[in-house]
């Protein structure tokens, strides 16, 4: 008898991304990191901004090209600058060429 493989068992660390998705930042609120976790289903291009209430961007974490996978970047409350931000609610958005996805967060001193 002779046995064939047929599939590749990936274990529990495989994973399907099925689109692109943004995920809830964690910790939420956050002082002084917090980290931002998203899929890409294929390659692209990326951007992850962040923004005040008044819709002014802050920060951009991340601007380039990207292959697929999951991806974290991590936000320390600064702006532009290096200055910290003032406690308060912030906007976290991924820019992809097919979607635009929008959370919120909270930056407490």
């Amino acid at each position: 008898m002779t046995l064939t493989p047929t599939a590749i068992d990936g274990g529990n660390n495989a994973k399907v991304i099925r689109s692109d998705k943004l995920y809830a930042a964690y910790p939420n609120p956050f002082n002084p990191t917090t980290t931002i976790r998203f899929d890409l289903m294929q390659s692209e291009n990326v951007q992850l901004l962040i923004f005040n209430v008044v819709g002014q961007k802050v920060a951009t974490l991340y601007s380039g090209t990207l292959p697929s996978g999951t991806r974290s970047f991590k936000w320390n409350g600064k702006d532009f600058s290096g200055r910290s931000v003032s406690s308060g609610l912030y906007f976290y958005q991924l820019r992809t060429n097919s979607t635009v996805q929008t959370k919120s967060l909270i930056f407490l001193k």
